[in-house]
């Protein structure tokens, strides 16, 4: 099944597949950044990662000023390779989306909203030290 069904799908399952496709474009954004950092122009890195966002960033995430498009930064390893833990419906049109975070055991969330009938992402928040106290991260 393409991305495109995958991602359109409703419910957790839909969330799920979409964000691990954002995860995969952005974790090969990422080792294509570490390979290639000196053979290509910002302008070229930053147009790459703004077509990933493009695809798979809600509106209001896409109008808020990421800050990878001023530093171009990238995990090594990839930040985006860790895997999905679980997934939660908190209702029709919002699902969080959890993956591990930090090096204690804590966790990361990503909301995905439903947007134009696809699961899009819209934020992160850490707990990296599992207090149960979340903290927003808008840069994505």
């Amino acid at each position: 099944m393409p991305p495109e069904e995958r991602q359109g799908g409703q419910g957790a399952a839909g969330a799920r597949a979409a964000a691990q496709d954002f995860f995969d474009e952005m974790r090969r954004w990422e080792e294509w950044m570490a390979s290639c950092r000196h053979d290509t122009t910002g302008g070229e890195q930053l147009a790459a990662v703004k077509e990933v966002f493009a695809r798979h960033l809600a509106a209001r995430a896409l109008a808020r000023h990421q800050s990878r498009y001023d530093l171009l930064c990238f995990g090594t390893p990839p930040e985006f390779e860790a895997p999905i833990l679980r997934v939660e419906q908190e209702s029709p049109v919002r699902c969080w989306v959890y993956v591990p975070e930090g090096l204690i055991g804590g966790e990361a969330r990503y909301a995905m909203v439903r947007e134009g009938g696809a699961w899009k992402a819209a934020f992160k928040e850490a707990d990296i030290a599992l207090t149960g106290r979340w903290k927003r991260w808008p840069d994505l």
